[in-house]
């Protein structure tokens, strides 16, 4: 058993996970069916990974809290979640998965010490306006960034890398042999 779950009377989904989150198909994970009442999401400090599809179409979700000891956010894991969550900050989270946020509802996603961005990651993210990638990115995937209307609306992305080596950018989807 890896770990509890919980939706309290606010709407609040705790999810106690002690090491990695299970994979689900989409649609599949435990709580989905209670998707229209999730309001927020807590990450327990004992979660290292959020698992394929973990937290995919919660649409209602306005808060992310936790998180603190996630190092991995596997493919789809957030993707299609949340409505207007104003940040999401997962601080020793180093990899994202293809589609880790795509659809994602978040205005602001911290990454300090993300170190790989596969391809998109975040597109498609409509309340996107920044995204803080710290000092330990080596590549970002392709169209990590595209259809995020908020990020391109002045034409000058709000991506913020302090990396002094800027990070590989992936333009094509190389040929698999």
């Amino acid at each position: 058993k890896r770990g509890t779950w919980v939706i309290d009377d606010s709407g609040k989904l705790t999810v106690n996970i002690n090491g990695d989150m299970a994979d689900y198909s989409e649609g599949k994970a435990p709580w989905y069916g209670y998707a229209d009442q999730i309001t927020a999401i807590h990450i327990s400090s004992g979660c290292t990974n959020v698992g394929r599809n973990g937290f995919y179409g919660l649409t209602e979700v306005k808060e992310v809290t936790g998180g603190e000891n996630v190092e991995a956010c596997a493919m789809y894991s957030f993707e299609n979640c949340g409505n207007m969550i104003p940040e999401i900050y997962l601080p020793k989270c180093d990899y994202l998965g293809e589609c880790a946020f795509r659809g994602c509802g978040a205005v602001r996603i911290v990454l300090p010490v993300v170190e790989e961005v596969r391809k998109k990651a975040f597109a498609q993210c409509p309340y996107l306006t920044q995204i803080d990638l710290g000092s330990k990115i080596e590549s970002i995937g392709v169209l990590a960034f595209s259809e995020c209307p908020q990020m391109w609306a002045d034409y000058t992305p709000n991506i913020f890398m302090s990396n002094p080596t800027p990070p590989k950018l992936y333009t094509k989807v190389a040929a698999s042999t």
